[in-house]
């Protein structure tokens, strides 16, 4: 009598581990579509305002000019656009894809075709674009900064900058 008890509870814990399990590890979009989550951490959330994750002042003092900042937001992807009193500007685009592997595959097709140096020491993986664009891949999302300020000459520097205040900041 004792062991079928012993196999009954086991087999109850084993059931509730695999279901909690199952419904922890993911979790669903708005649509109600899956969406993957990391193995060492979750993905991060949609950004409804880009412009929150690095202060005018913050961008101002890395690019050594007063910039005004402008968001917006296109499906998936925010952008924040700081602006000086030239054509010049520093804008950061956040694009959350669902899952890891479709961050993956968004990062990996904008490097094709174009010349790039692979850069470390930040997120995931991340490459220049030679001239005045960071690519960024962690998790599941994309972050590139892009640095169009002529008195700026150290721009993957200042890039870097930028994207070390807004990876943290995601959530």
């Amino acid at each position: 009598m004792r062991w079928p008890m012993i196999l009954l509870g086991l087999m109850f814990i084993l059931s509730a581990c695999a279901h909690s399990s199952a419904t922890h590890g993911s979790t669903t979009t708005k649509s109600g579509a899956p969406m993957a989550t990391a193995t060492h951490g979750t993905t991060y959330a949609p950004v409804h305002d880009a412009c929150a994750l690095a202060s005018v002042s913050e961008i101002g003092g890395i690019v050594g000019l007063t910039v005004q900042a402008q968001s917006t937001i296109v499906q998936s992807l925010a952008t924040c656009t700081y602006t000086v009193s030239t054509q010049d500007f520093v804008q950061t685009n956040i694009n959350i894809e669902p899952s890891i592997d479709e961050a993956q595959n968004d990062f990996n097709d904008q490097q094709a075709g174009v010349t790039i140096t692979n850069v470390t020491g930040i997120g995931d993986a991340a490459f220049f674009d030679g001239n005045e664009t960071l690519t960024v891949l962690r998790k599941n999302a994309i972050t590139t900064v892009i640095l169009h300020v002529a008195s700026v000459q150290q721009k993957l520097s200042s890039d870097k900058q930028i994207a070390h205040l807004i990876l943290p900041r995601l959530s």
